[in-house]
């Protein structure tokens, strides 16, 4: 196995110990990002192994911490400013919600494993893009022997796949797309015969998602394929966007919305010709019928609206909205922060993620450009339509691989 790296024009030999940690580490983070779904898989599999989430999520950490800090030589210490007082500010929040305001709703595990460490890690790794990606899709592909379990059990119980399953299996679909659009030409003959045969089984989980899953992972995985659409990346690795094309998905998208429900119940006419539904579709014009488009959460943002003028400055503390209005969460991350931590933490939050963010997509090399495209669509669009702020994983490694410096290796690639 050996890994090139083509920097400053000049080719130089990475040490067999660093290629086995990058090897290691990039396979580690890809089942960090897939263990709920690998989760659900097992539990299909083996249903008495109930508890064994929380051990593969304690081992990984601590695998991507050992190699990342003992093996790569990276450090906390060497962390940008802003990284380390983001993380540090989400810390204190939450400690001083638990003294001074109430227990907040997420505990002390899913805080640490799904905030602190998801946001940390990016920091204190380096990974090979490609490596990675094969490793998020291919992990998750086994779960096609268990299809009755994991799909068709709750179609059949529930007429739909239930929002916890789709954005589980969103991720890995996600980054299968991802490596077929920048990865796939580049591959010898035979690997690509093999990822053909996975790409195909997250293809069908895709089917399923679609036909009986939830609205926000379509929408997830619809507008990454439009940015692909619209974009490309140069021959100098910056993403420029194709003019021409931008113009007509935007006219299209422009004459979808002015016509939204009458060309949705001509498609669900023209399908059901064929026998054919989609939960999707079907969702949208039900809550059409019901004069209810958001299915609820305009009246849950009203009650977050409530509380951030109530205290704009400070906000409410950490996780608090279920406590004080009976509704899990707000449904949308920046309004669940500003409701949290009010202005302060919103803007000491946000504020450096985006202005790094705008420097960065026109400085870094393609693979992290690569790596933070495929992020942010896994995580922000979710995001801003459904989940928990501190519960999403993925929407915090995206803020991480922000703020890292050297988290993703430059042109390069290992081999077997």
């Amino acid at each position: 196995m050996k890994l090139i790296n083509y920097s400053s024009g000049s080719i130089k030999c990475m040490p067999q110990k660093k290629v086995k940690a990058l090897f290691i580490t990039s396979i580690l983070l890809a089942l960090f990002i897939d263990i709920q779904t690998l989760n659900l898989i097992i539990l299909a599999a083996f249903p008495s192994l109930s508890g064994v989430m929380a051990v593969m999520y304690f081992v990984v950490v601590l695998g991507l911490f050992g190699i990342g800090l003992f093996i790569q030589g990276r450090s906390l210490l060497s962390l940008r400013s802003s990284y380390k007082g983001i993380c540090l500010l989400c810390i204190l929040w939450y400690i001083m919600t638990d003294v001074f305001v109430a227990s907040p709703s997420v505990t002390v595990p899913f805080f640490g494993i799904f905030m602190v460490a998801s946001f940390l890690i990016p920091g204190i790794i380096r990974i090979d893009m490609r490596i990675f990606l094969l490793s998020l899709f291919i992990l998750p592909s086994f779960g096609i022997m268990y299809l009755d379990k994991i799909f068709y059990n709750e179609i059949l119980e529930n007429g739909v796949v239930s929002m916890g399953t789709c954005y589980a299996f969103l991720v890995p679909v996600l980054g299968n797309l991802v490596y077929l659009r920048y990865y796939y030409k580049e591959e010898k003959l035979r690997l690509k015969i093999v990822t053909l045969f996975f790409s195909a089984i997250n293809l069908f989980y895709l089917v399923q998602m679609i036909m009986f899953g939830s609205r926000g992972p379509v929408l997830c995985a619809l507008l990454l394929i439009l940015c692909f659409s619209v974009t490309k990346i140069d021959d100098d690795g910056k993403l420029t966007f194709c003019r021409g094309r931008a113009i007509l998905v935007s006219a299209g998208v422009l004459l979808i919305a002015l016509s939204f429900i009458a060309i949705l119940q001509a498609v669900s006419d023209y399908l059901s010709t064929f026998g054919i539904s989609l939960n999707v579709i079907d969702k949208f014009l039900r809550l059409e019928d019901n004069g209810d488009m958001t299915n609820g959460r305009d009246a849950i943002s009203s009650m977050a609206w409530k509380g951030i003028m109530t205290s704009p400055i400070w906000g409410n503390g950490t996780s608090q909205f279920l406590n004080n209005t009976g509704e899990v969460y707000p449904h949308n991350f920046i309004i669940q922060m500003l409701y949290d931590g009010g202005i302060i933490l919103t803007s000491l939050v946000l504020f450096p993620i985006i202005r790094i963010l705008i420097r960065k997509i026109r400085i870094v090399s393609t693979e992290e450009l690569i790596c933070l495209l495929f992020l942010f669509f896994a995580s922000v669009p979710g995001a801003l339509f459904s989940g928990d702020l501190w519960n999403a994983s993925t929407l915090w490694m995206f803020f991480g691989f922000v703020l890292a410096k050297n988290s993703v290796v430059e042109k390069s690639y290992i081999k077997q």
